[in-house]
């Protein structure tokens, strides 16, 4: 599963207070903060079509200590080929004008026109498509949308692809929470042990 965001701390620490107590105290705070961060994706993504067909993605967290003094939080995104090709496509990559999907994922390949063909919303070999329509995200960040096509009516042989700019949802959430929010845990957890060994608080 590709990962999203990750951070790792790492601390002197005295001999004394590097012992399991330690490392289970930094778990446990960095496991609630897995939870908050991993909210914040399924925010992003809550009114996208769902099923194996539709675009919306899961996600996954890991929390991993091999030592008090050393321990990570990774938030990774899962689903089908389809769903996290599309996420990372508007995540981080965007697309270009003219781009079309094509393959497994998404994958943007060469520049291709949208030609008509037969379909739902399609007349013949001529598009039928409404003029305006609200995305359900935007840069930077944003999310939420309708989703909707509204205006008037037009019909067109073909068509080129306005392109996607890259909405930065996973920078964003780590650069206005994640990083912030990781170093509080890992001091509350130090600071819970330490008065647990200290002064024989309860964690």
């Amino acid at each position: 599963m590709p990962t999203l965001l990750k951070l790792s701390s790492r601390r002197g620490l005295r001999s004394q207070f590097a012992g399991p107590l330690m490392q289970k105290a930094i778990e446990d705070e960095h496991r609630k903060l897995a939870k908050v961060v991993q909210m914040e994706f399924e925010k992003v993504v809550a009114n996208w079509s769902t099923g194996t067909k539709g675009s919306k993605p899961k996600f996954r967290t890991r929390v991993f200590s091999a030592n008090p003094k050393r321990s990570s939080v990774s938030i990774y995104v899962d689903g089908t080929e389809h769903q996290k090709g599309i996420w990372k496509m508007l995540d981080t990559e965007g697309r270009e004008a003219g781009i079309i999907f094509a393959g497994k994922g998404g994958v943007a390949t060469e520049q291709e026109p949208i030609k008509g063909k037969f379909g739902p919303y399609q007349t013949g070999k001529l598009m039928r498509f409404r003029q305006n329509y609200a995305p359900k995200t935007q840069p930077v960040a944003q999310f939420g949308g309708s989703g909707r096509r509204s205006g008037a009516w037009n019909r067109a042989k073909i068509v080129h692809h306005p392109g996607i700019e890259p909405r930065k949802f996973s920078e964003t959430i780590m650069d206005d929470m994640f990083r912030k929010e990781f170093r509080l845990a890992s001091r509350r957890g130090y600071r819970k042990a330490f008065n647990a060994i200290t002064r024989g608080a309860k964690i």
